[in-house]
């Protein structure tokens, strides 16, 4: 069986933890177009009181699957005030819910496998999303697709049950040949302290996000792509 982690690095945790409890200013970036119900882009720059960070989507090439496959990544980094005055000569800054305070913040990791007959071929975890509650709405910042670099921002209403929009993976299930998803949104401090690990599954038992202390909730789905049957991420 073949691991493969996919997921943010230290330092782009350490920088998403300067926007913990900073007041948002504005929404900005570059190509950073807004749709009827999202904004869709590779970079998605939060401008807040304290602090200024990029979103970025990006490639690299892996091998796990057996195949060269060309798969999408999520970084962090601080704010670029060459990509901000990009953007705003794009006309791309967006200020919905300037000055509401940013509450919380999440990561969403999702973990595939690729089963053959019964056994596990490979198992790749990611992160999909970047989760923010406000005072008022969540936002989610989440990977388009699998295999490239477009991010799509969603705002919804912070009394509806959480979902993460679904990346586009490309995974079909053929004789023989099954794959399993699961999805576990992370308290960011956890992450960065320690507290919150994510363990690989053992069959039967499927996929989950293991706490090592009290965090309190923990959201989890999971859902199998079966032949003749779509692949939607359920709601909690």
């Amino acid at each position: 069986m073949t691991d493969m982690k996919n997921v943010l690095s230290q330092d782009s945790l350490s920088s998403l933890a300067k926007l913990r409890d900073a007041t948002l200013e504005f929404i900005a970036g570059r190509a950073l177009w807004n749709h009827e119900t999202h904004m869709h882009g590779d970079n998605v720059i939060f401008v807040t009181d304290g602090a200024m960070i990029t979103v970025w989507g990006d490639t690299e090439d892996w091998q796990f699957e057996g195949f060269d496959e060309t798969y999408s990544i999520l970084r962090v980094t601080s704010g670029d005030m060459g990509l901000l005055n990009d953007a705003r000569d794009e006309g791309n800054v967006y200020v919905q819910h300037s000055g509401e305070r940013i509450t919380g913040i999440s990561i969403a990791r999702e973990t595939i496998t690729e089963e053959r007959d019964g056994q596990i071929a490979w198992t790749y975890v990611t992160d999909v999303a970047v989760v923010m509650d406000l005072e008022t709405v969540r936002l989610c910042i989440a990977k388009d697709s699998h295999h490239d670099e477009l991010l799509k921002v969603v705002f919804s209403s912070l009394s509806s049950a959480l979902t993460v929009p679904e990346a586009i993976g490309g995974w079909r299930p053929e004789l023989g040949v099954e794959y399993r998803r699961s999805t576990d949104v992370l308290p960011l401090d956890g992450l960065l302290d320690g507290r919150v690990c994510h363990r690989h599954p053992t069959p039967p038992g499927g996929f989950e996000a293991h706490t090592l202390r009290n965090l309190g909730p923990l959201v989890s789905w999971h859902s199998q792509i079966s032949p003749g049957v779509a692949l939607s991420t359920p709601q909690l």
